[in-house]
């Protein structure tokens, strides 16, 4: 879920060790939190095609646009599928980026409008997009709050508009096919990385229950984490399931104030691990306990092999500001930049900012 804040950048030294050599160099690490597992394949090309109500204007009043649940106003769009034409060679800001092209891609109609079969006129209208964007290989892959699409680099579109509660096989995110309507399952916050050394994607987004009937919160909550099996990002992703709920069953730690949910995931990799943090805030109280980061065996996400998430919990890690850890981003270091000392070392950043 977006939320506005000013970053303060600090470096947390005593979390680089954890996380790193959990994967770095043959150093070993226990296993802890909750073991993400295999709950299905999605394939692009084979599984998704065109929603038969194709470019419509999106209906609907704000009681079945919106999450009722949403703390923030949220603006609803209806607009068309077409819009401004970015040519190549737009020079901006004194010329900055003078050469630059670039083409229209995900729209807010477009992820009102994705779906196909029972996820058909299922989507939220959200706002901010909540954008993830990844590049590699000539091609694009772009997630917003929530859909996904693949283009290439010069902007044809090789996938249609994709719902993400249908790639990720959540429950829609509502029924409006009944009176009155159902809600499913709430996600939100897109992130996604091509990994040069590998050539395979990763993308990720959040999960929460709501109540069927009021749409509030609800437990269970969880973190999907995709992974293509190739480099070729319309073929097939399996994807992983890793629950962030920590009130004590189905194996999570039980954690002061939950139910509770990963706000705001950031993600990053580096030679051995991929990482991906969460604010963990409770879902039915006003808990906030602070980041968690959860370390993966990038090769064993891509293989299957050793899908275990390490889970360090650094709420009790303060900044220099005395608060806790918050929005921990973990740095991109691929092969070519990763750092090998210590039994390999990872690199992460947190905000100081918890109410902005």
């Amino acid at each position: 879920m977006a939320h506005r804040r000013r970053t303060y950048l600090l470096f947390l030294g005593s979390l680089i060790l954890i996380a790193a050599q959990a994967f770095g160099m043959g150093a070993t690490a226990t296993a802890a939190g909750s073991p993400s597992r295999v709950v299905q394949h999605a394939q692009l090309n084979s599984t998704f095609t065109p929603s038969a109500q194709g470019a419509g204007t999106a209906t609907g009043g704000a009681t079945d646009e919106i999450p009722p649940h949403e703390p923030n106003s949220k603006t609803i769009r209806h607009g068309s599928a077409s819009g401004v034409p970015v040519t190549a060679g737009n020079a901006v800001v004194g010329g900055q980026l003078s050469g630059f092209g670039g083409f229209n891609a995900l729209s807010h109609l477009d992820q009102r409008a994705a779906g196909t079969g029972q996820y058909a006129n299922t989507q939220f209208s959200l706002e901010p997009p909540d954008q993830g964007l990844c590049v590699g290989n000539g091609d694009v892959v772009e997630a917003v709050n929530n859909a996904l699409q693949v283009f290439t680099t010069s902007g044809s579109a090789l996938t249609v508009p994709i719902a993400l509660s249908q790639f990720f096989g959540t429950k829609p995110e509502i029924n409006r096919s009944v009176s009155p309507v159902v809600y499913g399952d709430f996600i939100s916050d897109p992130r996604c990385y091509f990994d040069p050394g590998t050539g395979r994607w990763f993308l990720t987004e959040l999960e929460m229950a709501l109540d069927p009937a009021t749409g509030d919160f609800a437990a269970p909550s969880h973190q999907f984490i995709a992974v293509s099996q190739s480099a070729d990002p319309t073929g097939t992703w399996a994807i992983y399931s890793l629950n962030t709920t920590d009130d004590g069953m189905n194996g999570t730690p039980s954690d002061p104030g939950c139910p509770c949910f990963g706000d705001q995931p950031l993600i990053g990799a580096d030679a051995n691990g991929f990482y991906i943090t969460t604010n963990e805030y409770g879902i039915t109280s006003s808990a906030y306990n602070g980041g968690q980061v959860y370390a993966f065996s990038k090769a064993g996400l891509e293989s299957g092999a050793n899908t275990n998430a390490v889970r360090i919990d650094a709420g009790a890690m303060l900044t220099a500001g005395g608060l806790p850890a918050f929005s921990i981003q973990p740095a991109t270091s691929p092969n070519q930049g990763y750092e090998a000392a210590n039994n390999g070392t990872a690199y992460f950043m947190s905000a100081m900012d918890l109410g902005a």
